[in-house]
């Protein structure tokens, strides 16, 4: 089993590398950027500018090619293009070319000095190398009316100098770098930070969301199977139907008007509440009522359904006969030869459940003014915040990964027969 284990996390690294991959192209294609506009206001182009070379978006996407446009540049003769910067006021400037201009397998680059007090604004000499050592400058700091700056060296790889191989060295490193919301960027926020704050709140959620539906659905399930094809199967079958077929969109409202506004017994939505999390709390626990049932009555709905069927199909097995046989009762016979076997379906899900208990409900964090990860993915689309965006994405597909894991050794303790060694 240690074996098996170990081969699939291994198997999981070039899964995810792919899903790295797929994401980051697909947020790039998206229309539009991070800074094109904060809320209603668009960016000055300046601005703009600076934030892109900030976040190194002034790069091109997956490679650096020698006359691409962006990042290091090829130039023949004297007139040299300032790469990295979306305005024209930059425009072009004449200076001596230098030695290491055109392609070449190594070359060293250095910052052309325009006679300024720092060194922003100023323009990296033009070529295109395999192996490249090149100057930067790099803000360190600053006041309202001051910035502050330094001359870093750095090496490249020119060919791999891109926003894709660079955010792919950062998460190796489990950098996610900050958030390009720009609501959150002048506070540098980083991405880590952010989803600290949000996973809580969408796990304890979706914890006790699970809870219910698992303790709801699976007696419903097992009483429809043990009385089947009796009223009480079509009242259970039928309340797991309606339970299943009213989306949260509808149901959340619906709880809100009947037990918030009608009958006042709890709250509608507190914000504040939901970021303290104090569990001891009677204001959380009446906040928690509300989007745990909108949540647990679908997946408890579903989770009845599976278990009705999978049991009257393992109540039927020649063993269940052998252990009514031997005399057995029939609870024992139900709940410890029959039910356990039946839940292996029912487990099979639990790979994706996992993963929704973490990343929460867009729809029910909406409504009740959540801040969960759901909402927080959502806002990161509408933002085009790419490093938000791919690592939601990372990380949910690793928890979903680790759940489809978990489910395969729950297999082998719910049926012995089964093993992967």
């Amino acid at each position: 089993m240690l074996k098996y284990t170990v081969k699939r996390i291994v198997m999981t690294i070039p899964i995810l590398f792919a899903i790295v991959t797929v994401t980051f192209v697909f947020a790039h294609a998206l229309p539009g950027g991070p800074f094109d506009a904060s809320g209603q206001r668009r960016l000055p182009a300046h601005i703009r500018a600076q934030l892109e070379q900030r976040f190194s978006l002034e790069k091109p996407v997956l490679f650096n090619l020698p006359s691409d446009g962006k990042g290091s540049e090829t130039a023949w003769g004297e007139t040299l293009s300032v790469k990295g910067h979306s305005d024209t006021e930059y425009g072009s400037a004449t200076f001596p070319e230098p030695q290491d201009a055109g392609i070449k397998v190594y070359g060293t680059y250095k910052l052309i000095d325009n006679g300024t007090d720092t060194c922003l604004g100023e323009k990296i000499e033009p070529g295109w190398a395999l192996v490249s050592k090149r100057e930067e400058c790099i803000v360190t700091g600053g006041t309202v009316n001051e910035t502050f700056t330094e001359v870093h060296t750095r090496w490249s790889v020119d060919l791999l100098d891109a926003q894709y191989w660079v955010y792919l060295y950062n998460i190796a490193q489990l950098d996610f770098g900050p958030s390009l919301n720009v609501a959150k960027v002048q506070e540098n926020k980083q991405v880590t930070d952010d989803f600290k704050e949000r996973i809580p709140v969408s796990m304890q959620l979706g914890i006790f969301a699970s809870i219910l539906g698992f303790i709801l659905g699976i007696p419903l399930g097992v009483i429809a199977a043990v009385y089947h094809n009796s009223v009480v199967d079509y009242a259970a079958t039928f309340a797991a139907v309606i339970g299943q077929s009213i989306p949260a969109i509808v149901l959340a409202p619906m709880l809100i008007i009947i037990f918030a506004v009608k009958l006042e017994w709890v709250p509608v939505a507190n914000p504040i509440i939901w970021k303290e999390g104090n569990l001891l709390s009677w204001d959380y626990i009446q906040a928690l009522i509300l989007p745990i049932l909108t949540i647990g009555t679908g997946m408890s709905a579903g989770i009845a359904r599976l278990t009705r069927a999978t049991l009257l199909q393992v109540l039927n097995e020649d063993f269940i006969r052998t252990a009514r046989s031997k005399g057995l009762h029939e609870r024992t016979v139900i709940y410890i030869h029959g039910l356990k076997n039946s839940l292996i379906p029912v487990v099979t899900g639990f790979g994706g459940l996992l993963a929704g208990i973490v990343s929460g409900s867009f729809v029910v964090e909406l409504i009740f003014s959540i801040p969960g990860m759901g909402v927080t993915v959502i806002d990161a689309v509408n933002a085009r915040d790419y490093t938000t965006i791919t690592g939601a994405t990372l990380f949910y597909a690793a928890i979903l990964i680790f759940g489809n894991i978990l489910v395969d050794l729950m297999y082998t303790w719910l049926d012995p027969r089964i093993r992967f060694d």
